[in-house]
This record gives C-alpha cells, sequence and structure tokens, in this order.
C-alpha cells in the first residue's frame, strides 16, 4: 500500500509582545506600520475642477440682477450744490420709480449700496460722503482688474425701501482735488443700486449731465 500522507503542520501563532500586565498582544499586521499618505497637493485637488466663472463683462462687474426696470428707485440727476471755501457738497435723491415687473423680488429691495463708476485719478478728491446728512463710513475704492476701472462704493446705507425714498446722497469733494466737481468725479455716468445681498443691482449709464438745482444744507461737521 502507498505510504500515508505527511502530516500538515499547523502555522504557528505570531509572538506575543509583553505588557505592564503581563499579558500578550499580537505584533501589528504590515498594513497598519504603513506610513500615512501626506495631503494631496493643490495641483491634484484643482484637477478634475472646472475654473471658476468669469467676473461679468460690464460695469459693475458683479454676478447679479442688472436690470433696472426691476429697480423702485433710481437717482435723481438733479443735484444741489453747497460750497465751502474748501470743499463743494453735491446732494442727490433717491426717487421712486415705476417697476415693471412686480413678481420680481428687486421690485422689493432695499437700498445698501450704491458704487459709482469713477476715474482713477478721482480716489483723492472725496472727502466726505453723508446719507440723510449724516456722515458715513470712509469712501471705499475698488479696482477692477478686469476692466482697469475704478468703483467709488457707498456701503451699508441699510434703508429699507420706504425709507429709501427720498433718502438724500451727499458726496463731497475737495476743490483741489483732481476731480472737484461732480461732473468730473462721475465722468462715466454709471451708478449701480445694490440690496443688501448683492442680488440686485439695478444699473444706470449714460447718466444725463448733473444740472444743480439750487442750495443743499450743508452736512454738520465730522465729530471730532
Amino acid at each position: 500500500p502507498p505510504p500515508p500522507p505527511p502530516p500538515v503542520l499547523a502555522s504557528s501563532p505570531p509572538p506575543m509582545l509583553p505588557t505592564e500586565a503581563g499579558q500578550g498582544v499580537s505584533p501589528p499586521s504590515p498594513a497598519a506600520l504603513t506610513p500615512p499618505r501626506g495631503p494631496p497637493s493643490p495641483l491634484a485637488q484643482n484637477q478634475g475642477n472646472p475654473p471658476p466663472p468669469p467676473v461679468p463683462a460690464g460695469f459693475p462687474w458683479c454676478r447679479c440682477d442688472k436690470r433696472t426696470y426691476g429697480a423702485p428707485f433710481f437717482i435723481n440727476e438733479s443735484v444741489e450744490v453747497m460750497e465751502s471755501a474748501a470743499d463743494t457738497n453735491y446732494t442727490m435723491t433717491v426717487e421712486q420709480k415705476p417697476c415693471a415687473n412686480w413678481q420680481s423680488a428687486c421690485c422689493s429691495t432695499d437700498l445698501w449700496k450704491v458704487s459709482f463708476n469713477i476715474p482713477e485719478v478721482c480716489k483723492s478728491s472725496v472727502t466726505g460722503v453723508f446719507i440723510n446728512f449724516n456722515q458715513t463710513r470712509s469712501p471705499q475704492f475698488e479696482y477692477m482688474p478686469e476692466s482697469d476701472q475704478w468703483l467709488y462704493k457707498v456701503t451699508s446705507i441699510g434703508l429699507s425701501k420706504a425709507d429709501a425714498i427720498g433718502a438724500t446722497i451727499t458726496i463731497q469733494l475737495s476743490k483741489t482735488g483732481a476731480c472737484p466737481t461732480l461732473d468730473t468725479f462721475l465722468a462715466q455716468k454709471s451708478y449701480s443700486i445694490f440690496s443688501r445681498h448683492n442680488k440686485c443691482c439695478a444699473t444706470f449709464t449714460d447718466w444725463p449731465a448733473l444740472q444743480p438745482s439750487g442750495q443743499a444744507p450743508s452736512p454738520p461737521p465730522p465729530p471730532p
């Protein structure tokens, strides 16, 4: 008869490692000894992701509803002028306009910000800005590299639709600045009225020539 097959030897258990309690633990598997991988490189993270959408062309260069027929107000081109020895105050009034599409959310928007398209040389001409003859924060300028243009922004106005109608915006210009008059300061004749969350930005271009309409009350002096 053929000889019997050799016996199958059971594999020896892994050695036990001693612990302080005297009990043994199995050594870690090779997979556990693999060092962790570092975070992916920025190049690897961007692979397969579409690039961000380009900034829309045209003033005010942002993603918002620029249509004017859905805006409840506009800035009247008639301006009241008050001169002092060093500055000139130009006061404009926000007025109501018919809203062509009353179902649009922009018809009931508030007045949060106004942006003006200005020449670069005019940045140093502004000495103050007032809402309802109360001084606001320092003027804010923003450069738009996509168009090589500058914005002058009157921000945090914070007026509801009802309160915005009839509100005044006063821009104070230095007589010795590069743009001492409102016509030179707003030479681009474009402005946008923004809602609180920048979803609505009714944009008016080809603003008519600004017409002085008389003397406006002088804004109070800045606080000490």
